[in-house]
Parts: C-alpha cells; sequence; structure tokens
C-alpha cells in the first residue's frame, strides 16, 4: 500500500511539472511571436521604404536620360537635386544606452527629417536601437501603456526625459552665467557650447557670457575688437591666447633699474634724510682701521655757466665727449652739480620739468613687444613728428597706457609733472618706477595732429608708445593686421593709419 501510495504522489507531480512547463513554453512562443510580428513589420516598413527610394531614383535617372539631349554636358552636375542627396548616402541610426540623451534625440530628429519616418513609427524604430538600461526601461514602459505605447511619440520622448534626462536639477542658464574659464581656452569653449545652445538665449547674450567668462590676459584685449557675433569672439580669443603663449615662452632679460634726473637740492635732502642710522643696525663686521684706508679725492664741482655751456654744444656733463642716448663715460670722475634757479628761467624748467606734484598709485602694464622692440600680433609701427623731430611711434594694444622716452621729452621741452608710487609692470614680471608725466603731448602721425597723456620712461626701441587708453579714445576702430591699416574717425573725418 505504501509503495503504490508514494507512485501516485510521484505521478501526480510529475503531470503538474509538465503543466507548468507547458504553461511558460506556450508563454514563452507568444513573446517570440510578437517580437518576430514587430521585427518583420519593421523590415517590411524598411524594404517599403528602400523600394520607395529605388524608384524615386529611377524616376530621376528617367527625366535626366530624357533631358540630356537638352542639357550641356558641363551643366548636369552644377544642378543636382537638393533633396535627392541622400538616397546615395548610408546612414545609421544612433544607438541609445541611457547616457547623453539630448544629443541622442537631436541625432533622432535628423534622421527621422532625413528618412521621411513617420510620427506613429518612430518608436518603433528606436527600439531597436535601445541598448542596456535604456531596453530594460523601454521593456516597462511597454507593459504599462500597452498597444499604445508605440503611438505618441511625443509622450515617449517625455518620458525618456523624466527617466534619463537632467531638466528635473539642472538650471543651463546659470551655469552659462557662472562658467569662468580656470583651463585652456579650447576647454572653455567646449563647456560654453555645450552649455549655452541648452540656455535658450540670444546670440548677443551668450556673447555677453563668453567674454565675462574668460581670463582678464584673453577677455580686455577681445573687448577692444568689440565683436558682434561669437564666431569673432572665438577667433580674436585663440589668436590673443597665441600671443600670450608666445609672450611667456621667450626668456627673461636682466633686470635694468632706470632712474631719472631730479634737482640736486631735493637729492641732497633725500640723501640726509635717508641717511642709515647707525645706532639702529648692528654691525655685521668689526670696525676697519681708518688709518688703511684709502683717500678719496674731492668731487670737481661743475657750476651752473659749465653745465649751460655744456648743454648748449651738446656735450656730456661729465666728460667733454658729445652726448648721445647711449652715451658712456670713457673716463668716469666725481662731480658734484651745482644749479641756481633764477626766476623766468625757461631752460631750467625745460630740463627739471617739475611743477606740481601729482601722487598716484596707479599700476600700468607695458607689453614686451613694446620693451623688447620686436613686432607682435597686436601692434603697429607708425612714423610721426613732434615740432622737426621725427618720431617711431608704436600702437600696442597690450600696453595698457602711453609712455615717452624721457629724452625726446626734454628735447621737445614738455611740461612735465613729478609723480610718485607709480609702477610699470613688464609681461615678463619686471618692473620700471616711472616718476614724471605730461598731461598735454601734442604729436602729428600721418598730417592729423593728436593730444594726450603720457608717462615719461627711458625706452631703448621706440620714442613713444600707444597703449589701450589712447585706443579708448578713438571709439570704433577697423584694425586689420595683415595690411597694418587702422581706420577709425576723427571730428567726422574717416583717418587711416598706415603701419
Amino acid at each position: 500500500m505504501a509503495e503504490g501510495t508514494r507512485a501516485q504522489e510521484w505521478r501526480r507531480e510529475m503531470i503538474s511539472l509538465l503543466q507548468d512547463f507547458e504553461q511558460r513554453w506556450e508563454q514563452k512562443q507568444s513573446v517570440l511571436q510578437q517580437e518576430s510580428e514587430t521585427r518583420n513589420n519593421l523590415m517590411m516598413m524598411d524594404i517599403k521604404a528602400m523600394v520607395a527610394r529605388l524608384s524615386l531614383q529611377n524616376n530621376e535617372l528617367a527625366r535626366n536620360r530624357g533631358q540630356s539631349s537638352n542639357t550641356p554636358a558641363g551643366n548636369r552636375f552644377n544642378s543636382p537635386n537638393p533633396n535627392s542627396w541622400h538616397h546615395s548616402t548610408k546612414l545609421e541610426f544612433p544607438r541609445f544606452d541611457g547616457n547623453d540623451l539630448e544629443t541622442w534625440l537631436l541625432k533622432n530628429e535628423y534622421y527621422f527629417e532625413v528618412v521621411n519616418v513617420l510620427p506613429k513609427s518612430r518608436v518603433k524604430v528606436v527600439a531597436l536601437h535601445l541598448e542596456g538600461k535604456a531596453i530594460l526601461w523601454h521593456q516597462g514602459y511597454v507593459k504599462i501603456k500597452g498597444p499604445d505605447a508605440y503611438d505618441n511619440w511625443q509622450e515617449y520622448v517625455g518620458s525618456l526625459r523624466a527617466r534619463f534626462g537632467k531638466q528635473g536639477y539642472d538650471d543651463p542658464l546659470a551655469e552659462l552665467k557662472n562658467l569662468k574659464q580656470t583651463q585652456g581656452l579650447q576647454e572653455y569653449l567646449d563647456t560654453f557650447d555645450a552649455l549655452y545652445p541648452k540656455a535658450g538665449v540670444r546670440e548677443d547674450q551668450a556673447l555677453s557670457f563668453f567674454l565675462s567668462g574668460l581670463i582678464d590676459e584673453l577677455q580686455m584685449p577681445v573687448r577692444m575688437f568689440k565683436p558682434q557675433t561669437l564666431a569673432e569672439a572665438y577667433a580674436l580669443a585663440k589668436l590673443q591666447e597665441i600671443t600670450v603663449a608666445a609672450i611667456q615662452s621667450k626668456p627673461k632679460p636682466a633686470v635694468k633699474t632706470y632712474t631719472s634726473f631730479t634737482s640736486p637740492v631735493n637729492s641732497a635732502s633725500n640723501h640726509k634724510n635717508n641717511k642709515p642710522n647707525p645706532k639702529d643696525q648692528p654691525g655685521l663686521l668689526p670696525t676697519p682701521d681708518i688709518s688703511k684706508l684709502p683717500v678719496t679725492k674731492k668731487p670737481q664741482e661743475l657750476t651752473s655757466k659749465e653745465f649751460n655751456e655744456k648743454r648748449t654744444k651738446g656735450l656730456c656733463f661729465w666728460c667733454d665727449e658729445k652726448f648721445t642716448p647711449r652715451h658712456k663715460c670713457a673716463k668716469r670722475q666725481a662731480f658734484v652739480m651745482h644749479i641756481r634757479v633764477d626766476e623766468g628761467s625757461d631752460d631750467e624748467e625745460e630740463m627739471l620739468g617739475c611743477e606740481e606734484e601729482l601722487v598716484t598709485g596707479q599700476e600700468l602694464q607695458m607689453s614686451l613687444n613694446a620693451m623688447r622692440g620686436t613686432p607682435g600680433a597686436h601692434t603697429m609701427c607708425v612714423a610721426g613728428t613732434c615740432g622737426k623731430r621725427s618720431l617711431q611711434v608704436l600702437i600696442d594694444a597690450g600696453s595698457t597706457h602711453n609712455f615717452l622716452d624721457s629724452h625726446i621729452a626734454r628735447k621737445v621741452g614738455c611740461e612735465l609733472v613729478k609723480v610718485t608710487r607709480v609702477v610699470v609692470k613688464v609681461a615678463n614680471g619686471q618692473e620700471l618706477q616711472c616718476e614724471h608725466f605730461c598731461k598735454k603731448f601734442t604729436w602729428c602721425m600721418q598730417n592729423q595732429t593728436f593730444t594726450t597723456e603720457v608717462f615719461i620712461l627711458p625706452l631703448d626701441s621706440y620714442d613713444l608708445i600707444l597703449g589701450a587708453s589712447w585706443l579708448a579714445t578713438l571709439g570704433e576702430i577697423t584694425w586689420n593686421f595683415q595690411t597694418l591699416q587702422m581706420k577709425f574717425w576723427v571730428d567726422n573725418k574717416a583717418l587711416v593709419l598706415q603701419g
């Protein structure tokens, strides 16, 4: 009896397992059949589309053959049908795995437009090109929506964005507004191009955001040219980046110290005030024996009359040789110069040029091109005159202010103002101290007279450097760096400077 009961239970279990297996097999067959039908339908649609395209091509060929007798051979390739170019191009539908949804959707729209896919068929076409987590989400979406899942393309796109998009927490406009250049220009351009189409702003607004995000070394020179489009701003920024890199790659020259001529009375008082107090400075070495020190001869005195005679004859104050800007005395001696200031002396004013003192804390910048006398991407050399003296003028967008050679300033009799705490920084890190300033310097370039303020410095390469402060007074400028021509308006008259 026990064996018979066990056999019956085993038989019932086998029957149950077989029934369960048959049910699962039928369900699997049903799913496979549905998928097969879907694939067949899509294949049929593709085949119909291919047949339609072939038919169009045949019709076009037939029309071309019919018109070939009346069409010259040279014109057959000059007027192709712009709507048939894609028939001979192999197009592949982009695949999607859940990443970079917006780019994928944009490519889809291009594909649907070129191939003319109807909205009711788009979901099925897309389903064949989903991968990874995207196809898993699609299966759940179809089960929830049922047969209507393939009918509404816009609803399908909205569900895709809700699942894989970033609209829920992304603010492209805020990111674009706060975007700043922290690395190279190319990385900044890549990030900017990815953000501004999503922000929904006009090109002029995007241009403002782009310029405000550039680093200072690129932003100000680009703004000076007032670009009207993003393409112009991109090109100018790349050119300026190349210029900055070229300047920084050059070796730094030895640091030079420049000093300006000052009144002997002031120098003596300053020397007396700046004399160190021995009580405040501990000695580093033992006190030397004074009797063993060499005896220094008394300095030779130069009277005011001798001073004026040497200046009139163009001789060096310290020797009898002809004075030039780069003159060095062959035999150096110690001199003491006594100058008596007479009332109404124009010569003394011309030499010293200090009527008032202007205290300023400005920080000026000069480019390496202006310092070294080498041409640059944003520079142009122009001939000029001041009275009867010829000038070599450098128009330099890389310098912030205007600079005049101290030798030229003395020769033309500029009215100088003494300034303090004015530092001129060169692009290589070198710092120059400026002590004089001219409020109104007048010169002529190509039959046009100009007046501007200049800082006085010893310049080796140029007589006058016109920087961004002078360019800003000209208003709108058209500057062609290839032909070295600058065009602007003065008194309602167009003026062109030729470099």
